[in-house]
C-alpha cells in the first residue's frame, strides 16, 4: 500500500495531482474500439460511420491489415504516460518514422500473438517478422492518413470533454475534501484516510518515494481504472464520463 499525504507538503494540491491528455493515445484507443467484434455501446453509430469513411477514403484495405494489432489492446509505443506531448499528425509521423525497429516489433508482437490464439495468423504477423521496416512505414502512413482524414475532426469534437475534466480537477484542488471526492469518483479504489489527510493506494510499496498522482483520462478506452507506479508518481488511467 502506497500513502500520499495531502497535507504538510510545501506544494499546492494542483502539484500533488496533475492531469495529462494524449491525443496520440486517444487516436489509437479509437482504433481499439473500432476493432472490437462487439462494439462498445456508446460507439455503435460512430463505428458504422468510420467504416463507411474507410471505404470512401480507400483506407479499408489498410484497416483490415492493421486491425489485428488493435483487437486485443493498444501497442505500448503509444503509452499515454510517455507520449502525451505528441499533438499533431506531424508529431505522429516523425515519432513512428524515428522509432527503433526492434521497439516497434516488440510492441506489436504480444498483440498479434493474442490475435493468433483466437484467429488465423494474419499477414502482418509474418511481415513484421520478415520486413519490419516495411510494416513500420506502412503503419505510419495509415495512422497519419487516419489522423488527417478522420481523427482530427473527432479530436476537435471530444477535446472539450477533456477540458471539462481538467476544469473539474482544478476546482477540486481548492481544498482537500473536494479533491478527495474528485479522486474517489475517478477511481474508487483510491482510499482517502480522512483522519490522516492522505490517500492509501492499493499498489505494492517500493523503495521509490511517491509524491504525486498523475491522471490520464480516455474517451475511447473503456475499462476499470488502471493504477501503476512509475518513478515518484502513481499513474491512474480511467474512462471519462
Amino acid at each position: 500500500m502506497i500513502l500520499i499525504p495531502l497535507k504538510g507538503s510545501n506544494s499546492p494540491l494542483s502539484r500533488i495531482v496533475s492531469f495529462h491528455v494524449s491525443p496520440l493515445y486517444e487516436m489509437t484507443a479509437s482504433l481499439h474500439a473500432l476493432a472490437q467484434t462487439s462494439t462498445p455501446e456508446p460507439f455503435a453509430e460512430w463505428v458504422e460511420e468510420i467504416i463507411a469513411k474507410f471505404h470512401s477514403e480507400r483506407l479499408i484495405k489498410e484497416w483490415e491489415y492493421f486491425k489485428p494489432v488493435f483487437r486485443y489492446g493498444i501497442p505500448g509505443i503509444f503509452d499515454p504516460v510517455q507520449k502525451h506531448a505528441l499533438h499533431s499528425d506531424t508529431d505522429l509521423y516523425s515519432y513512428i518514422v524515428h522509432l527503433e525497429t526492434r521497439e516497434f516489433q516488440n510492441s506489436l508482437a504480444p498483440l498479434l500473438q493474442s490475435w493468433s490464439q483466437h484467429h488465423e495468423k494474419p499477414p502482418i504477423a509474418e511481415d513484421v517478422h520478415t520486413d519490419p521496416d516495411y510494416v513500420k512505414g506502412r503503419f505510419s502512413l495509415f495512422l497519419s492518413s487516419y489522423w488527417q482524414l478522420l481523427f482530427a475532426a473527432i479530436w476537435d469534437r471530444i477535446a472539450p470533454l477533456f477540458d471539462q475534466e481538467a476544469e473539474k480537477l482544478q476546482a477540486a484542488c481548492r481544498d482537500i475534501p473536494a479533491l478527495a471526492a474528485f479522486l474517489q469518483d475517478v477511481c474508487p479504489s483510491l482510499i482517502y484516510l480522512d483522519d490522516q489527510l492522505q490517500f492509501a493506494i492499493p499498489i505494492s510499496d517500493s523503495a521509490q518515494k511517491t509524491e504525486h498522482i498523475l491522471l490520464y483520462p480516455s474517451h475511447f478506452f473503456r475499462s476499470t481504472p488502471f493504477l501503476f507506479q512509475k518513478g515518484s508518481g502513481v499513474h491512474v488511467q480511467y474512462t471519462l464520463g
